[in-house]
């Protein structure tokens, strides 16, 4: 309401009361309708926001206040018309908008609800698609896992049948030399032959003495308790497949490699065993997870920095789930606390089942790991592994392959400066008569891979029956392998004689070494060297007479005796189904350990260290013949071919 007229004639107030009393959307609503224009003495007007106007003022000219107050009445009037209108107008423009926006806050609802129901779509879609992406991943992890296996087996297969082809060249290239070989040796038999009564000669005299001497070797040696081993410890074990003395800064350990549990798991722990003096026993020092674990070696490597590292190589036969293992080698970190020292340094992967035995060599400076590997069912033919220690790197690489049959023992040993390699072949398919090989170790070129670095050339073979894990040994200037033998196929009996060999240089190449001595076992396993008070000793670890446990047993060497029976009986012992015996000293005393695979009713048993007592101090094992008897013991012949090449 615009003018001062308004305020003057009280028609302002009565609009502010009706404005003032009227509700809240109403109030706004008339006064977005309503305009009420009086100017003075002119005619009123109600003006209304879409611009219409309607006269309700009274005549332009008041004469008197009768006139005033009947014009204020019919002003009122009009006023009250208008108002009504406006009113009226203000309602019906709410309701629109009411139901304007009750239709737009129902179609939000709508909306929202709709939405709700695309947004709990999407994270369900969400939700499947990562889902699937890691499934997709698991997927794609797990191929390129098999493409690597798949791509380092065919490189090792590669390598093989190069291996092989050099193989073959080598061996029609030596054919003549073969030749030339047996010539010679036809020749030199027919030296020994003349010779043979100078030697018969000898031999009577050498036992003329022996009968004079043994009577007083008998009587010195008679108030002498006899040799005997007590019990130190048992250790608890499951099924034990090898054991391993070792030395460091002077403390003795003894490590364990368990096969399996009576549930045939193949995961569980082998155990590292600390002598503690203060309590004067092994305590368990380190638990080490694997797989099979069928064979344990010890050794330690020369750096260039003239620091020496400790390596402990663990061979997993078999997996749980899968046909591939690893061939585990643990380094010594003194910087980590007591049992956790021995930690991963490297593995190497082979197909299962995996590495059986070890043997580490020194040749040319540089250290060489050999694994014998070998696999399920009758296959016999196997490509097992020599490996060289890369100082650079700290690492193991390939260097060599090495065509096995069953092959379950190895050792080296250096005569006059020529390192020999002894493989140890159980058997070729069912025949457990077969031979087993002697390498001369020679010198190959390197390659750019660091491959090579030695080459093999087969010597001689020598007839074994199941050999297992053999030893090779010198005693003063004369050389040993003794050979277990853990089955007789001709018999088709575990009762079988184990073979002790011996090396006379005066005979030609691939005749050198000559079956000294048949020694009887049962199921023999493992056959280790030793000394007591000097005298040189040999244990054999009788592991079963077909199904029964038996007593294993230890010959002592007797020069002044036969050839043919120099090694003598001189004990026989209980032991629980032993896989190993290893000899080892500790101070003073020595001592056995044995490797139990089972105790009549469970693989969970108890392993044993025995310490040797009543050791005699005045055996003389005497003095070894000069040279051959040709009379006692037939030659032996091998073929001569080459193993060389880098894998």
């Amino acid at each position: 309401m615009k003018g001062d007229t308004a305020h003057r004639r009280g028609w302002l107030p009565v609009l502010a009361l009706l404005l003032t009393c009227a509700p809240p959307g109403l109030s706004t609503a008339l006064a977005d309708n309503l305009e009420l224009e009086v100017p003075i003495n002119g005619t009123a007007q109600l003006v209304y926001v879409d611009g219409s106007a309607h006269a309700v003022g009274p005549p332009a000219t008041i004469a008197t206040s009768t006139d005033l107050s009947s014009s204020h009445e019919a002003v009122s009037a009009q006023i009250a018309v208008a108002l009504s209108r406006a009113v009226a107008r203000a309602l019906s423009s709410l309701q629109a908008v009411n139901a304007s926006q009750q239709q737009v806050l129902q179609t939000q609802q709508s909306s929202l609800i709709a939405g709700q129901q695309r947004l709990a779509a999407l994270n369900a879609t969400v939700a499947a698609l990562q889902t699937s992406a890691q499934a997709q991943q698991a997927s794609i992890a797990s191929l390129q896992a098999e493409n690597s296996a798949l791509r380092a087996q065919t490189a090792t297969l590669q390598s093989i049948s190069a291996s092989l082809n050099t193989t073959q060249q080598d061996a029609a290239r030596q054919a003549t030399t073969l030749q030339a070989t047996n010539t010679l040796l036809s020749s030199q038999l027919a030296s020994l032959s003349t010779t043979a009564s100078d030697q018969s000669a000898a031999l009577a005299a050498a036992r003329a003495r022996v009968a004079v001497l043994d009577p007083l070797v008998h009587q010195a040696c008679a108030a002498t308790p006899s040799l005997a081993l007590s019990l130190m410890q048992e250790m608890v074990t499951t099924r034990a497949a090898g054991v391993e003395p070792f030395v460091i800064n002077g403390t003795t350990y003894i490590a364990f490699a368990h096969l399996l549990d009576d549930n045939s798991t193949f995961l569980i722990n082998s155990v590292i065993y600390r002598f503690d003096r203060p309590q004067g026993q092994f305590v368990v020092e380190q638990l080490l997870p694997t797989s099979g674990a069928r064979a344990v070696k010890y050794f330690m490597v020369r750096n260039a920095n003239n620091t020496n590292t400790s390596f402990l190589v663990i061979g997993n036969m078999f997996a749980q789930s899968s046909n591939m293992v690893n061939t585990s080698i643990y380094r010594l970190d003194p910087s980590r606390p007591r049992g956790a020292q021995w930690v991963i340094h490297q593995t190497i992967l082979s197909v299962s089942p995996g590495a059986v035995a070890f043997d580490v060599f020194t040749f040319n400076n540089s250290t060489y790991l050999v694994s014998l590997l070998i696999l399920n069912g009758n296959v016999t033919s196997h490509i097992s592994t020599i490996h060289r220690y890369n100082e650079t790197s700290s690492m193991f690489v390939l260097s060599l392959l090495i065509p096995t049959s069953a092959a379950r023992g190895i050792a080296s040993l250096s005569i006059n400066n020529t390192l020999y390699l002894v493989i140890g072949q159980r058997r070729e398919g069912n025949n457990y008569t077969t031979k087993s090989p002697i390498y001369r170790v020679d010198s190959a070129p390197f390659t750019a891979s660091g491959a090579g670095g030695v080459a093999l050339t087969l010597v001689q073979a020598l007839d074994t029956w199941g050999a297992m894990r053999l030893t090779a040994f010198s005693v003063d200037s004369t050389h040993y392998i003794a050979i277990p033998s853990s089955f007789n196929s001709t018999a088709d009996t575990s009762s079988a004689d184990s073979h002790i060999y011996r090396f006379y240089p005066s005979l030609p190449v691939g005749s050198q070494w000559v079956l000294d001595q048949a020694v009887p076992t049962l199921a023999c396993f493992m056959v280790r060297s030793f000394t007591l008070a000097g005298t040189p000793y040999l244990v054999f670890a009788n592991s079963h007479n077909n199904s029964d446990t038996t007593n294993s047993t230890i010959y002592r060497l007797d020069w002044s005796r036969a050839p043919g029976s120099q090694w003598v009986q001189q004990l026989s012992f209980p032991a629980l189904f032993p896989d190993s015996i290893v000899p080892f000293t500790m101070g003073n005393s020595t001592y056995l350990a044995i490797a139990s695979q089972f105790n009549g009713t469970s693989v969970i048993c108890n392993s044993q260290i025995l310490r040797f007592q009543n050791v005699p101090a005045c055996w003389d094992y005497g003095t070894p013949p000069a040279t051959y008897a040709a009379m006692t013991v037939a030659i032996s012949t091998a073929t001569s071919a080459k193993v060389s090449g880098s894998p």
